[in-house]
């Protein structure tokens, strides 16, 4: 026959993804976003991408941009005051002091002296 053996077992890339109108994309992305809110532009191109759907990752910035959708950004919650320790409370002594003039109340911060544990053996 003279055909190469790699001819029988060609696909032509065209094949494995849908052809579908840009409406129905943006559709697919509103739906997508509704899902995943955290989901920017480079997730929804692999998220389509993963559906069949052949999209430049660029046409999806653009489409995201005419819905008017964005990716939330996560904050990763740091907790700054440790509550849980067994050190003495000091009692707040300025609490019902009345402040009328300058020099009354002087205030100083030790927080940056590092605190050292001294162990007996």
């Amino acid at each position: 026959m003279d055909i190469k053996r790699s001819t029988l077992y060609y696909r032509a890339k065209d094949n494995l993804y849908k052809k579908i109108k840009e409406a129905d994309i943006k559709d697919r992305i509103a739906a997508i976003s509704y899902k995943h809110p955290y989901y920017g532009y480079r997730r929804m191109t692999a998220q389509l991408k993963r559906e069949k759907v052949r999209i430049n990752h660029k046409r999806v910035l653009r489409m995201m941009r005419e819905l008017g959708i964005q990716g939330k950004i996560k904050h990763k919650y740091i907790t700054t005051t440790n509550s849980k320790y067994n050190n003495k409370i000091y009692p707040n002594l300025i609490k019902d002091k009345m402040v009328t003039s300058i020099n009354q109340i002087w205030c100083a911060d030790i927080t940056y002296i590092r605190y050292l544990m001294v162990l007996s053996i």
